[in-house]
Order: C-alpha cells, then structure tokens, then sequence
C-alpha cells in the first residue's frame, strides 16, 4: 500500500486564524522611524506557569521563556511559532535543576504584524494549553 506519513505535530493555532495581512503603509511608521532605524516594541508577561519576555525589533523578535521543564515542551514551542509564521532564526537553551531558560531569535513574516505583546499573550496561551497536557 501507499506510505504512511507520520502523525503531524498539534497545532495550536488553526490556519485560519493566522491569516497574513499586508502592512498598510501608515503601520510601517509604528514599525520604522525613519530618523532612527526600527523601533523597538517590549512587553512582559508572568505566570505560574511561564515568565515570557518578548522584544520586537522592526521584523526581528527574541522571545524569552523561562519555565518548569516539562516533557515535549520544547517541540510543542517550536510547532506553535511555526504556526504562528515565525521563522526560528536561532534558539539557545539554558536548564537549571528543573527549570529552563529558552531563547527564541525568530524572523516575523513581512506581511504580518504582531505586537510584543501579542506574542506574549500568545506564547502564555501555549504554556497553559503545553501545561494541560502534559504530566510533569
């Protein structure tokens, strides 16, 4: 018979709700200042389930989780940024007994625009539904 594909990877957000828009050319101010180079958006979130910073550098961001380490949630982090149309440009991992430090260097997708404080919100909402389902 036909090749088996192997089970695909949860995704956390569904396709239609991450649809692309074009930056209007009035948003493009909010993301450069054309004086000064990008601007710089930061936001900050904690939980007892995560302390997430994120900062956003015209398209460039660096997401910074620290959390309890818990089984597959790692993979499940990347699948939601790829979800999200994040390109993981580089990711350093940081453990200490049982807590880790990820840092995500990810590339925003020029036709979207997600605030620092969006991705935030977002990746709080992955560590409670990573939390859900997992057994730690």
């Amino acid at each position: 018979m036909g090749q088996q594909l192997p089970p695909s990877q949860p995704q956390f957000f569904p396709t239609n709700t991450t649809t692309s828009m074009p930056i209007p050319a009035a948003q493009m101010n909010e993301l450069v200042d054309f004086d000064t180079g990008p601007r710089e958006d930061v936001a900050e979130s904690k939980s007892v389930l995560a302390d997430i910073e994120v900062k956003v550098l015209g398209l460039d961001a660096v997401i910074k989780i620290l959390s309890k380490r818990r089984p597959g949630q790692l993979v499940n982090t990347i699948a939601a940024l790829e979800d999200l149309q994040l390109t993981i440009l580089h990711t350093n991992i940081t453990t200490m007994e049982h807590t880790v430090l990820y840092t995500f260097n990810v590339k925003v997708a020029s036709e979207t625009r997600f605030t620092a404080q969006d991705m935030a919100c977002w990746m709080q909402e992955i560590f409670s539904f990573i939390h859900a389902n997992t057994s730690a």
